[in-house]
């Protein structure tokens, strides 16, 4: 069984807060915004229950209101994988895409992080899902 989410992050000028606007395509929980720390916005995702060695998919889409500069993208946790098809600079009005793997190896709680690094401003995803056999 495959699993598959779609958000979509709306990323606002450098200088003002980035605005979030969130769709699912899925019964997966959404994008949830946690909190806003200096240039670090947190959200957290959960994948909830998924069974040992099958695929749940989750992405993301950025939409430059101004010109992005993109440090990179970034993982952590042996159960996620993360991809992006985001460039070096994100021209006005045009998105990319952020998207992860979720394959639990083991039962249980799995925790993983992603890092959307924009040089000035930073989107930190917790992610959370449950290993099931």
């Amino acid at each position: 069984m495959k699993y598959f989410a779609l958000l979509i992050l709306f990323v606002s000028s450098l200088s003002q807060a980035s605005q979030a606007e969130i769709t699912n395509e899925s019964d997966l929980s959404p994008l949830a915004l946690v909190q806003t720390l200096a240039h670090d916005t947190y959200y957290s995702f959960n994948f909830g229950h998924v069974r040992v060695g099958v695929n749940a998919y989750a992405q993301w889409n950025i939409r430059a209101k101004t010109a992005i500069n993109f440090k990179g993208v970034y993982w952590q946790g042996d159960d996620y994988e993360t991809w992006t098809t985001c460039p070096k600079v994100l021209p006005p009005g045009q998105s990319c895409t952020v998207g992860v793997t979720f394959r639990p190896i083991f039962q249980g709680q799995r925790l993983g992080r992603i890092y959307v690094d924009m040089y000035t401003e930073r989107f930190i995803i917790d992610l959370i899902g449950w290993g099931t056999r």
